[in-house]
């Protein structure tokens, strides 16, 4: 903890006007430099210059109490080394702070851009030179800026310090501590006199740390005290809550008894509407059942009634057509049979003549003759006897066709009758057919 009692001190007897530091590795350090000048009154302008860039290591709430402490007179530049000069605002740089490993890029830009504009009373000032000087070069480059100029180093601390006076003009007290070497009077004094500093330091910021926890516990008692009290006071309220209700729980009782010996009535109500709403379901159910089977069997008895309506006209006419041929075939019969019967009695005629002129001639001709005569006789008298057969057929036919087309004749006019009855129309009688 020696930096921070020799940062005061050097910042003190300095009274630099622009301080850079660059690196924020460890922003702690540059909230104590920004913290010496604030203190110390020097009003001077302060440049952090983050090497990382725009991806600066410091944490949000650094950045936030740098801005809210030390926003006033301090800069936090994400620049490259090369282009971060532009925050110097044409002045030098008396205090210069190198907190960071170096790379080549960096030590070349910070001596094409950094070392010109180091003042006449310029300090340059490394942190931890055991591990920002590890690269050789960068080694080399501090030792050449060392070269003929007074040093300050402490080795002994954790980690190390080196100061170098790099200006012409610099304060007494300061050459004074740079002339004191390893083993001459005062080095040692000078030595422990920081670091006892340093351990006072960092003695009284472990005493803040105890006491802000003590602050933050006696916080957290009050906050839990609170939360009792609040925990006793609900307590309170629900036992009082549940007195009120154990109070009330008679008559919540006896209006659940109610309740449900209304429910168990508002049941047997509905179970009973519910039946007679099923039997009138029922009912009406088999009543359009029935009503449409009765509709139904309308329906096939009129197809029926039409269809046999349809037959009994086509067996009408086919009986009709029938008779008037057996009439006509009779007629043709009874003319048939007077024909035969006017032959017969012209061969009966010629056979009496033939006995009756026999004796003028041959015997033998008139057998012939009378031979013929009996066989042409005999013929048509099978004639005759085939077509009385047939006319008795025929008359058969004709009764039994006369019959059948009355029977159809009457069945139709009683259909009709029927349908005319509803559509109040008068029924047409069968037609009369002539024998």
């Amino acid at each position: 903890m020696i930096h921070q009692p020799f940062l005061f001190w050097l910042i003190e007897v300095s009274r630099p006007v622009r301080i850079v530091q660059i690196g924020l590795r460890e922003p702690a350090r540059y909230l104590s430099l920004c913290q010496a000048a604030d203190k110390l009154g020097t009003e001077s302008l302060c440049i952090g210059v983050a090497t990382d860039g725009p991806t600066s290591s410091m944490s949000k709430a650094a950045v936030e109490q740098h801005s809210m402490l030390y926003g006033d007179f301090s800069v936090l530049a994400t620049d490259p080394i090369s282009e971060a000069t532009r925050h110097l605002n044409g002045g030098d740089v008396d205090l210069l702070i190198i907190d960071t490993p170096l790379t080549d890029d960096e030590l070349k830009a910070l001596h094409v851009h950094w070392v010109p504009r180091l003042s006449a009373q310029a300090i340059i000032l490394m942190h931890a030179p055991e591990g920002n000087l590890a690269n050789p070069e960068a080694r080399k480059f501090f030792d050449a800026l060392a070269i003929d100029k007074l040093s300050i180093s402490f080795a002994q601390a954790t980690p190390a310090l080196e100061a170098i006076l790099f200006g012409e003009r610099q304060p007494e007290d300061l050459l004074s501590l740079a002339r004191l070497k390893l083993g001459m009077p005062g080095h040692l004094l000078a030595q422990q006199i920081f670091a006892r500093l340093g351990q006072g330091l960092e003695n009284g910021l472990a005493a803040r740390r105890y006491l802000d926890m003590a602050e933050k516990g006696k916080s957290v008692a009050r906050s839990l005290e609170q939360q009792l009290a609040d925990a006793q006071a609900t307590l309170l309220k629900e036992q009082d809550a549940r007195k009120a209700i154990q109070l009330s729980e008679k008559e919540q009782l006896e209006r659940v008894a109610e309740l449900q010996a209304t429910a168990f009535d508002l049941e047997a109500q509905l179970r009973s509407v519910t039946s007679d709403r099923e039997a009138l379901q029922e009912d009406g159910t088999r009543a359009a059942d029935d009503s449409s089977t009765s509709a139904e069997t309308l329906y096939e008895e009129l197809l029926a009634a039409k269809e046999m309506v349809n037959r009994q006209a086509e067996d009408l006419e086919q009986a009709k057509a029938e008779l008037e041929a057996g009439a006509l075939e009779r007629d043709k019969l009874n003319k048939a049979i007077k024909l035969l019967r006017e032959q017969k009695a012209s061969l009966t005629a010629a056979k009496e003549g033939i006995h009756d002129h026999g004796d003028g001639k041959n015997g033998q001709d008139v057998s012939s003759d009378q031979a013929e005569l009996h066989e042409t006789v005999r013929r048509l008298e099978a004639q005759i006897k085939q077509s009385q057969a047939k006319r008795l057929a025929i008359w058969e036919d004709y009764e039994s066709l006369k019959l059948a087309y009355e029977t159809v004749s009457g069945n139709r006019y009683q259909a009709g009758s029927t349908r005319n009855e509803k559509d109040h129309k008068p029924a047409e009688k069968p037609p009369q057919v002539r024998p």
